[in-house]
């Protein structure tokens, strides 16, 4: 009642009745309609509530500083809630919008039908039946219904007229007493029937006609040309001697070919006037008769075979079938096939000189059917479908059925066989010299390798008893050492001079071998030369075992140890390692694997110098010092790391008394104003406990 009233105050009386009665009427309509239901949700809307919410703010005192408190703040928010509404929708079995909802066939209707209800089809008008067919007021014979109330000639049929009657349609013309009753069946009209001799329809008399007299219509006998009916139904001749056939008597005595004819009166034969077709003959007056296995076909006579003769065949003599050119009869039973006179290798003769090929066959540029494989047959050819074969000097790829790869029989190592018989090698290696055949790729390295063999391309392999000094370099390898000696050949020493060779290597003469030793040489400026030569001698030798291993001189010459380091630093977890010398100096770093940054001055083994996770990098962690002697250096590289651990520990030991002096001092002046000036803190933190607990309960 409150819509109505408000319709009509906004719209006026008459407006407002109208609106409400078309209101009226919808939900009627809505209301009624089957197709339509209801159904109750849930819908959520928005709306404005009054709440309360915990509102943080900064407070700052003297003792804590700055922190964090909360207070109760009042307002409007948002709130989701829900309402209840009623929601239309098309029933099941029913789509599209509820002002018109439409029936759902779910299989779908016919053509000529369309969906009722649900899953229900109906015929459309003009239709009916189960199959929804037309419908047609009536149809005549040999007529059926097209569409409604439109009826069409069946298979064979036609009309004459467009009002008349669906008549029989015969291909060939039925002429000569001869109607068309069937499609394609030809029937002699009634009174007549086919003769045995040319199955054309003649005139059937019930009874039979005398001699000279022949039946000229359905039971109708008359006398022939020449002859008259005696009145007891037989015909004679009118002349007093008796003519020949188809001559008559003109006059008494007199015979005369009749019409027609020729011939001397007794004698007389048809006369044609058009010459009649082969295998033919005149029978009567300008009338040709097939010879006996021919029939009449237009103007032809064409040979008869009773027995229809198969495709690709036709009747050429009474009788005899023969085939189309191109075919040739096959089999028993004279079937005409085509004929290929090439044959079909791989395929069969679909027509003459057409071969057709068999499946997995395809026909190639010389017209024979060629195989075919999905598969390209690399270094082969496809001589089955699907079916691969090598050509000669290869063979299948690893388990492959496509991939040929070429043979050497005599090996092809570090190399490849690229064609049958024909090695390359890989790069880096190359041929023997003088390689008769054998297929055998040395390795190429392009330094000379010194007491070594080139093993791989740039890869020099130490002979035995000797060790790399550099990539092609090796140099003599002693076991035990040469302390005050020099290493010249695999575990030979050369001692220095005061020394003398002993199975533990270079050993300080004794007193009686210096004093002969020093009767029997001069020390002439010569010979001071030559002893100090051996002693530089040994310092270089030194040198090179321990320094110069190193990739590039620009990393530290002088490191005797090396720390791992990454990205952020030394790393503390890691041990300090040696150069290797030796194969005492465990663990040490192997210098022929490693690399030297020039930017950076450190050496990075086991990569090409990046930052990746598969990288080492090295820094120094001990220099060596700088002595006159092998000796003295030994022992500065021994003392140098605990003497530098010791000051380390010094170091570490007066910033620990330092920062234990400074903390004391520290925690008696806080102690002393927490006392100073605890009151005050005392009062102020009650009076925030209070002003926080009001805050909470407001």
């Amino acid at each position: 009642m409150q819509i109505i009233k408000a319709i009509t105050q906004n719209v006026g009386p008459r407006m407002g009745l109208v609106l409400v009665l078309a209101v009226g009427f919808i939900c009627a309509v809505r209301a009624y309609d089957p197709k339509v239901c209801e159904r109750q949700q849930n819908v959520p809307y928005t709306r404005l509530a009054y709440r309360s919410r915990q509102e943080p703010y900064q407070k700052h005192s003297f003792w804590i500083g700055s922190e964090t408190k909360y207070r109760t703040v009042y307002g409007w928010v948002e709130e989701v809630d829900y309402k209840i509404e009623t929601k239309r929708f098309c029933c099941n079995g029913y789509e599209g919008s509820i002002f018109n909802c439409m029936p759902v066939c779910s299989k779908g209707c016919s053509g000529n039908s369309y969906c009722t209800a649900p899953n229900e089809c109906g015929c459309k008008v003009g239709y009916g039946g189960a199959n929804c067919d037309p419908i047609c007021s009536r149809c005549g014979k040999n007529e059926y219904c097209l569409m409604p109330d439109r009826c069409a000639c069946k298979e064979g049929y036609q009309k004459v007229h467009n009002d008349g009657e669906c008549l029989p349609v015969c291909p060939e013309l039925c002429v000569n007493n001869n109607f068309c009753a069937e499609p394609g069946i030809c029937e002699c009209k009634l009174g007549y029937a086919k003769s045995q001799i040319d199955s054309s329809c003649q005139p059937v008399c019930s009874s039979k006609c005398g001699p000279n007299s022949f039946c000229q219509e359905p039971n109708v006998c008359v006398c022939e040309k020449g002859y008259q009916a005696d009145g007891e139904g037989r015909c004679l001749p009118i002349c007093e001697v008796d003519c020949g056939d188809n001559s008559q008597c003109v006059r008494p005595g007199v015979c005369e070919c009749e019409a027609s004819y020729a011939g001397e009166g007794k004698n007389c034969l048809p006369v044609c006037s058009k010459v009649c077709p082969d295998h033919s003959s005149c029978l009567t007056p300008s009338v040709c008769i097939c010879d006996p296995g021919y029939t009449m076909k237009g103007d032809r006579c064409e040979p008869h075979c009773p027995k229809k003769c198969s495709d690709y065949a036709q009747c050429t003599a009474p009788n005899v079938c023969e085939c189309y050119p191109g075919y040739v009869a096959t089999g028993e039973d004279g079937k005409c096939e085509p004929k290929c006179s090439q044959g079909c290798a791989n395929g069969f003769c679909f027509s003459p000189e057409v071969c057709v090929c068999s499946i997995g066959y395809l026909m190639g540029p010389n017209k024979t059917c060629e195989p075919q494989c999905s598969l390209n047959c690399v270094h082969g050819e496809c001589t089955h479908p699907e079916t691969c074969s090598c050509e000669s000097g290869y063979r299948f790829q690893g388990n492959s059925q496509h991939i040929c790869e070429a043979v050497c029989e005599k090996g092809c190592e570090h190399g490849d066989c690229v064609a049958p018989e024909i090695c390359l090698c890989h790069e880096g290696y190359q041929p023997l010299p003088n390689d008769s055949g054998s297929f055998v790729c040395q390795p190429v390295c392009q330094t000379n390798c010194v007491n070594s063999t080139c093993t791989g391309p740039d890869h020099c392999s130490c002979l035995e008893g000797y060790v790399h000094l550099s990539l092609s370099t090796c140099v003599p390898h002693c076991s035990k050492g040469c302390k005050f000696g020099d290493c010249l050949e695999p575990e030979v020493c050369a001692c220095q001079p005061g020394y003398e060779q002993t199975d533990m290597g270079c050993t300080l003469q004794t007193l009686q071998t210096l004093q002969t030793t020093s009767t029997s040489t001069s020390f002439s400026d010569s010979t001071s030369t030559s002893a100090s030569t051996p002693t530089d001698t040994t310092e270089d030798s030194t040198s090179i075992d321990m320094v110069s291993q190193l990739p590039d001189t620009n990393c530290s010459q002088e490191c005797l140890c090396w720390n791992e380091f990454d990205e952020l630093g030394p790393l503390n977890n890691a041990k300090c390692v040696n150069v290797c010398v030796d194969d005492h100096d465990k663990p040490c770093l192997e210098l022929r694997e490693c690399l030297c940054d020039p930017s950076s001055g450190q050496l990075v083994c086991g990569g090409s110098g990046d930052y990746s996770s598969e990288v080492v990098r090295y820094i120094c962690k001990a220099a060596k010092p700088k002595a006159t002697s092998n000796q003295g250096k030994n022992d500065a590289a021994k003392a140098e790391p605990s003497q530098t651990h010791k000051n380390r520990s010094e170091s570490s030991n007066w910033h620990s008394v330092v920062g234990w002096c400074i903390a004391v001092v520290v925690f008696v002046a806080i102690v002393a104003t927490a006392v100073k000036f605890y009151p005050k803190y005392g009062k102020k933190h009650s009076y925030e406990v209070n002003e926080a607990l009001c805050e909470n309960s407001l």
